[in-house]
């Protein structure tokens, strides 16, 4: 994009918004079509709007869709999704959803960038094809397609990794890939990372899933098996069963084996799970104290959005362009004058 996004409308120097700057964004378009933020918060306008552009559905096509089917919330958001998409043009703006989609607009729209991919990349490899949605699957169409009647794709996938379906992710691709391509498909059978019982739990379990995978792989070459020993499963009915069982473990750790609080760590897939896990403990376990290490995000501290927001505003000194977010975010932190601004109006 920053070598050919100006073949699409918007100038090579554009500004990334992270969540924060399009939240505010959303945030100013509510107020400005009387729109209550519970009734319409921002984060799901957000989300709704990525899964908008995971489909890529322009403002139009999305408002066109509900309202044929007469849904007037979701027709709201796509009022509030054509003014987004307006004031990120006006100030040279892409969001983490535009660069994928842009990406595929450029790809799609102008021969020579396209083309250039093409023989940029002589072979293509994706891993985690389960996971691939429409605007990724456009990306690797674009790029891949430059020598007919030869297949420079290497997919690799695993229908039982299939976690992304709520980002349009469609493991039944996998089914498809013979039909679509020439090639040789194999299966990779020998599980190196788990041990036997975790394996053979996994494998078991995925005996009572839709018959959908032995329709789509037959004679069991979906199994997996691994030979190496320990490692256990532990099944919990809810997140509830899930919390005792940690603190079960944790106890067991310090009468067997003596060790000390300060030296067990609890592992969560999400920062999202802490709070209720440190919720829990405190109200049924208070004997075990919990400390939660969240990641340190640096660009998200207020000295730098302040210093990033003040660098935009400057860079667009002179230019035609100028970035309505970063210059609002100044005014409320209230850290220059009035006079600074309105030099820059004028």
């Amino acid at each position: 994009l920053r070598r050919d996004i100006d073949k699409i409308g918007f100038s090579r120097d554009f500004t990334i918004y992270d969540t924060d700057d399009s939240k505010r964004v959303v945030k100013d378009i509510l107020k400005e079509l009387g729109m209550e933020e519970k009734s319409f918060p921002p984060r799901e306008i957000l989300a709704v709007m990525s899964s908008a552009k995971d489909d890529m559905q322009t403002p139009e096509e999305f408002l066109a869709e509900w309202e044929s089917k007469g849904d007037w919330r979701k027709k709201a958001m796509g009022k509030v999704y054509r003014l987004y998409t307006k004031r990120l043009r006006d100030a040279n703006a892409l969001d983490f959803d535009d660069i994928i989609l842009h990406t595929v607009r450029l790809l799609q729209m102008d021969r020579e960038t396209r083309e250039y991919y093409q023989r940029k990349f002589r072979y293509v490899l994706i891993d985690e094809y389960q996971d691939s949605n429409l605007v990724q699957e456009a990306i690797l169409n674009s790029i891949s397609g430059s020598r007919k009647g030869h297949d420079n794709r290497f997919m690799v996938g695993d229908v039982k990794q299939s976690i992304y379906r709520w980002r349009g992710g469609d493991w039944r691709k996998l089914e498809e890939l013979s039909q679509q391509y020439s090639g040789t498909t194999k299966s990779l059978e020998k599980n190196f990372r788990s041990a036997k019982v975790v394996v053979d739990f996994n494998n078991n379990l995925f005996t009572k899933a839709p018959s959908l995978l032995d329709a789509a792989w037959p004679n069991d070459a979906h199994q997996q098996f691994n030979d190496k020993e320990g490692g256990f499963v532990r099944v919990c009915i809810n997140n509830e069963s899930l919390y005792d069982d940690v603190a079960d473990q944790i106890r067991q750790l310090q009468t067997t084996q003596h060790i000390p609080l300060n030296q067990i760590t609890i592992l969560l897939r999400g920062n999202n799970d802490a709070n209720d896990l440190i919720a829990h403990f405190r109200q049924f376990y208070p004997d075990i104290p919990l400390v939660s290490s969240e990641a340190f995000h640096l660009q998200s501290s207020r000295a730098v959005q302040r210093l990033i927001a003040a660098l935009r505003f400057l860079r667009d000194v002179g230019s035609n362009e100028k970035d309505e977010i970063s210059m609002a975010y100044l005014k409320q932190s209230g850290e220059l004058p009035q006079e600074f601004f309105d030099q820059r109006v004028a």
